[in-house]
């Protein structure tokens, strides 16, 4: 076993033709360490399994646990402490002929809680910006997510590299797909983070053009089962800052947040049952012409407060879900509900009420009572914490990157 500390990568050679490299990012803290041996255990009986074809790269954090793990760790490892950026290491491995696997010890796909990764892996994203159909407002994708920094997962996005180099991985979100083929990369990934309904053009042109990427990535099961390479991961991510996503004492029954957007189904379903709507705080931009608190610079505001939130998706279709209930879930407040019954499968469905039309959300107001509440504290609680494992939508799309990296 070789140490290379302080954000050093290994230059080192071996006299043993190594075909792979398992690069194994582990965890700081007692937990953290107990997590990693376990990659490190699952990474030698694969070993074990190909007739020992594999090599052992650790990039961990250094502390009192973590060498204590160390100095326990025999056979052929090299040890990387500190290191923040884990493409050095990779890099390194491919310099000198061997293929990197990055396996991440606790992934966040699978713990769903805890302490984020210090060491990250730099992946270039071509995010283009674009046009807000119906304000004519520029958008930039991505502009209310929090990349990695608030999630467990090592991905973080590069959106300042070169185009000229080819990267191991580029992925290309929403309307930049169509400029895929301009770039150099073993490896294109098409991210359709947003609906049809919003990006028609994306869609069309990935669905056109499906052997130019080796993967897809979209919220969209229908989608996704219509297309070669392509996996289904929901939006859901959480946009009230992390510092307000907690359970708090209510003071007030029901909210809704709308904008005066109405391009997508939920649009419209919002503008169709607002002018009905009787003792709910109304808040959001460009809504004229009905009573309403105004727009709200943080999301918290209007549902911490509240024990029910009325929450329109964009859309209604299969799987797929975003921050609009992810944010009630964070902050202790019941949805009220239109949406993909999918989001039944992941979290408790006492802590949901559910609508399809304006008349069954009237019934759901009825019974959004205070006593009501009281009475799904315990669902409220389990999907607070059921949620904590979807804050953070780069969470669940590292699983699919890492084979590439």
């Amino acid at each position: 076993m070789s140490v290379v500390s302080d954000a050093n990568t290994a230059s080192r050679s071996s006299t043993v033709d190594r075909s792979r490299t398992a690069v194994v990012i582990g965890r700081g803290g007692a937990a953290g360490s107990i997590q990693t041996l376990a990659t490190l255990q699952s990474v030698v009986q694969e070993w074990e399994g190909r007739g020992g074809t594999w090599d052992v790269e650790l990039v961990i954090p250094r502390d009192g646990s973590t060498e204590s793990l160390v100095g326990c760790l025999d056979g052929d490892l090299t040890v990387h402490y500190d290191v923040l950026d884990v493409s050095s290491v990779l890099s390194a491995v491919r310099a000198r002929g061997s293929e990197p696997t990055v396996l991440v010890a606790g992934d966040s796909a699978s713990v769903g809680g805890g302490a984020s990764s210090s060491t990250k892996i730099r992946v270039p994203l071509v995010d283009e910006q674009g046009i807000d159909p119906w304000t004519g407002d520029r958008l930039e994708s991505l502009s209310n997510f929090h990349p990695a920094a608030d999630g467990l997962g090592v991905l973080t996005w590069e959106r300042d590299f070169d185009p000229a180099v080819k990267h191991p991985v580029v992925v290309f979100t929403n309307l930049s797909v169509a400029r895929a083929a301009a770039y150099r990369a073993h490896t294109k990934v098409a991210w359709l983070i947003e609906s049809p309904e919003v990006y028609s053009e994306a869609t069309a042109f990935v669905t056109a053009n499906p052997n130019l990427f080796d993967l897809v990535i979209t919220s969209d099961a229908h989608l996704a089962r219509s297309l070669p390479r392509a996996v289904t991961v929901p939006l859901a991510g959480c946009w009230v800052p992390p510092e307000d996503q907690r359970l708090a004492e209510k003071s007030r029954d029901v909210s809704m947040v709308a904008s005066g957007k109405g391009f997508t189904s939920g649009h419209r379903m919002r503008h169709h049952v607002i002018p009905h709507l009787q003792g709910v705080d109304l808040y959001g931009r460009g809504l004229h012409g009905v009573p309403n608190l105004g727009e709200v610079r943080n999301k918290a505001d209007a549902l911490l407060p509240y024990r029910y939130s009325i929450a329109v998706e964009n859309t209604w279709t299969d799987d797929f879900f975003s921050e609009k209930i992810i944010d009630c879930f964070r902050t202790g407040t019941i949805p009220i509900w239109w949406g993909t019954s999918a989001v039944l499968n992941h979290f408790n469905p006492d802590g949901i009420l559910t609508f399809k039309t304006l008349e069954e959300l009237q019934a759901a107001l009825r019974t959004a009572t205070p006593e009501h509440y009281a009475e799904r504290l315990d669902a409220v609680r389990d999907n607070y914490e059921r949620a904590r494992a979807w804050r953070v939508v780069e969470d669940r799309i590292q699983p699919h990157l890492l084979p590439y990296l």
